[in-house]
């Protein structure tokens, strides 16, 4: 079974010098949805990619703060200053990586995005103009469990519905799980879903998880290149 300790690890590897006090008060749940934030931020590095870790001013942070429920991208009264990956690579635009932030799905109705990969100026758009980013924009998103057993049927129907929600051209909504369920995967798989069961530390299915990551910054640089 997969522990706080193991978790905090992989995160602390990818914060490089930012504290992870925060972090360590965390759920279980929201530790691996930033594990799986980290999990596309090695992949950058990997893909050479110069990663930093920003404010929602857009300053340098010490200090990882991401959301522990559904957010907005943008600031609000009383809101935490919180924090996401700015990949920088030349030859092609800036993108921002986030945790747990509201989208609009081409329904137009608000979804929360656990993992949302975009470029950069959709997001300062947002920002500016205090709306979600619509999932249109989306380069890679998403859906995290973690579970202390089998995958229920449920959540595999949920995740059909989310991927349909959250379509874009160029992006695809991932379902990544720490178990697994055979009839789930199979309904997903045979739905064409992207989806990565058992993804965890020491795990070999992080490997393909992290080669779905990979291929989506492959695909953004040869597509956006000058």
């Amino acid at each position: 079974m997969t522990t706080r300790k193991q978790l905090l690890v992989e995160i602390q590897a990818a914060l490089v010098q930012a504290r992870t006090s925060r972090i360590e008060q965390s759920k279980l749940h929201d530790l691996f949805e930033a594990y799986v934030l980290v999990g596309l931020v090695g992949a950058a590095r990997d893909e050479g990619w110069t990663v930093s870790l920003l404010d929602m001013g857009e300053q340098p942070a010490s200090e990882a703060l991401f959301r522990k429920s559904p957010g907005n991208i943008y600031e609000t009264p009383g809101s935490q200053n919180f924090t996401h990956f700015v990949f920088k690579k030349s030859g092609v635009p800036t993108l921002e990586a986030h945790i747990g932030i509201k989208v609009t799905g081409k329904s137009d109705i608000e979804h929360e995005c656990d993992v949302a990969l975009l470029p950069q100026d959709t997001a300062r758009s947002c920002r500016l103009h205090r709306v979600h980013p619509r999932s249109t924009r989306l380069l890679f998103a998403a859906e995290c469990k973690f579970l202390t057993s089998r995958v229920p049927l449920h959540y595999g129907r949920g995740f059909v519905g989310l991927a349909t929600e959250l379509s874009s051209r160029y992006g695809k909504c991932h379902f990544v799980v720490n178990t697994t369920s055979r009839s789930v995967m199979k309904m997903l798989s045979r739905q064409k879903r992207e989806c990565h069961e058992g993804v965890r530390p020491g795990a070999r299915s992080i490997e393909t998880f992290r080669s779905a990551c990979h291929l989506t910054l492959q695909q953004y640089f040869l597509r956006e290149r000058t």
